[in-house]
């Protein structure tokens, strides 16, 4: 495996000796290089398998709610032990015909509102919806690819939140399977945040294929397996040829300095043609089929070949 400290040995080496390249800096164009690359393609080395458990919708109980009030009050409801404590932001609250964000939850039968409730006032107890409607990611997501409904191993469409907006701008929907995933940003600890709509009726795991963050190269770091030195090499070697126009510009040495100009051009050339190379090297197996491989099964319905196989085919789908 080719590792940083012999790509930058051999980058210098191509350098005159007395222009005074110094190891470090390659070392951090190589890292530099590197992440231009995994930034333009998605690489299957950095491609991870996540796993999203989805909250069940609560309906325990019934409430009361106020017009121009934040506050919700709950009879025999389980909001804390459902819900949970304290600020809970992704969660919302339908006492009536529209969604309200959940601010915090106080005990089991109080929750407070983002914004004053709007409707008609709820003086008679009666029943409600509430669900968890967004969720934040892996730690190290940066790219998101396609997401699967586990238990029925049913593909979920990724679209953007404008096109969730339009198809279901009040999110009518609840208690149902989940159909739509959508990014939305990051949250607080800048993760990768997303809404899944319909929330569902009951607990369910959703498995995704997400790229994670890159790990910095230094000196003495290996070089991923799939990505190909001499292509690194290709992009460092623009930074080495901006340095020699820098030195020698800065030396008086005009000619010097317009011959290694010139070979920068021609190298960001080069090095265009190596990216798409590169990218070419990274075609897969689709994200539903590594979700499932990676968890040790195969896609249904099929031909019932194993016990696992017999035991799906009398699943309610």
């Amino acid at each position: 495996m080719a590792t940083v400290e012999a790509l930058v040995r051999d980058i210098i080496s191509s350098v005159p000796a007395n222009d005074g390249i110094g190891g470090i800096a390659v070392a951090r164009w190589v890292d530099n290089r590197y992440k231009e690359l995994v930034a333009k393609v998605n690489y299957r080395h950095l491609r991870k398998l996540g796993e999203l458990s989805l909250s069940a919708e609560v309906t325990t109980g019934t409430l009361v709610a106020t017009r121009g009030s934040t506050t919700i009050t709950g009879t025999s409801t389980t909001f804390e032990t459902e819900i949970g404590s304290g600020a809970q932001t992704d969660w919302y609250i339908r006492p009536a015909s529209a969604w309200y964000e959940v601010a915090s939850v106080g005990g089991e039968t109080a929750i407070t509102l983002s914004s004053d409730y709007a409707e008609d006032t709820i003086s008679t107890a009666k029943s409600y919806h509430a669900c968890q409607r967004y969720y934040s990611l892996a730690s190290d997501a940066r790219w998101i690819g396609g997401f699967l409904m586990t238990r029925l191993q049913k593909p979920l469409e990724v679209i953007s939140i404008e096109e969730l907006d339009s198809l279901a701008p009040g999110r009518t929907i609840v208690g149902s399977h989940p159909a739509y995933i959508s990014q939305l940003g990051v949250d607080s600890s800048n993760n990768v945040r997303v809404e899944v709509y319909p929330p569902p009726k009951n607990t369910e795991i959703l498995h995704y294929v997400y790229w994670s963050l890159p790990t910095e190269l230094s000196v003495s770091s290996t070089i991923p397996d799939i990505i190909d030195d001499y292509t690194l090499k290709e992009g460092v070697l623009i930074d080495v040829y901006q340095f020699l126009m820098n030195h020698h510009a800065d030396q008086g040495n005009v000619n010097r300095a317009n011959l290694y100009a010139n070979q920068k051009a021609q190298q960001r050339t080069v090095w265009r043609k190596a990216r798409k190379d590169a990218a070419r090297t990274q075609r897969g197996v689709d994200d539903t089929t590594f979700i499932i491989q990676s968890l040790g099964g195969r896609s249904h319905p099929g031909d019932i070949k194993t016990a696992r196989d017999q035991i799906l085919s009398t699943w309610s789908y």
